[in-house]
């Protein structure tokens, strides 16, 4: 798996962008903000053990939609396939109260899902047909602006991605503490712990 921004010592995520919707924050060796989940540059600097980031509880975790198509497949963050699935999520989803029990659903069932592609050994056949299968007939039915067609069949995919690695059971926790910013990014919510 490629080295991302998010993991970088250099990216300041106390500096985030304001100027625009995206999730951007300043990168100190580059002098840019960048997005968390770009491919990190030659300056690349992890430390296993450090904090990056107080996020207010959240925990980072997997977008299954972009291990699938970003980090298995290879394709750039910012493709077509990934930029309108973060379309629908921002420009639908988060715009209708009824569709928050399917942000919250993605974020605590999707990190489960991510580790479960990860570590499947036939993962790239998998992405394969799951992209040609889900992902490319669902872009082509937002593309159309058929949008309630479109609600349908994400939560199809997703169900099917649950179904296909033993997650259709899982209970959802509606209650969670979100920001609406925040959701529909695959983050775990765990509660804050005091540091002694």
């Amino acid at each position: 798996m490629a080295d991302i921004c998010g993991e970088c010592l250099k990216l300041d995520w106390n500096n985030k962008e304001r100027w625009t919707s995206k999730d951007r924050y300043y990168c100190k060796e580059l002098g840019k903000y960048v997005e968390p989940t770009d491919r990190s540059c030659r300056y690349y600097s992890y430390d296993r053990n450090h904090n990056k980031k107080d996020d207010g509880g959240f925990k980072p975790s997997g977008c299954s939609f972009s291990v699938i198509v970003r980090d298995i497949l290879g394709y750039a963050d910012d493709c077509e396939l990934l930029s309108l699935l973060r379309s629908f999520r921002e420009n639908v989803l988060k715009k209708d109260e009824q569709y928050l029990p399917i942000l919250l659903e993605y974020d605590q069932v999707s990190p489960l899902i991510s580790t479960s592609i990860q570590e499947d050994k036939n993962k790239q056949k998998f992405c394969l047909e799951f992209v040609q299968n889900f992902l490319a007939p669902f872009a082509n039915i937002f593309k159309s602006g058929n949008i309630e067609l479109a609600i349908l069949y994400y939560k199809g995919m997703f169900n099917a991605l649950k179904a296909r690695f033993g997650f259709s059971d899982i209970e959802i926790d509606l209650n969670v503490p979100y920001e609406i910013e925040t959701l529909g990014k695959g983050r775990i919510r765990t509660p804050k712990t005091s540091e002694c």
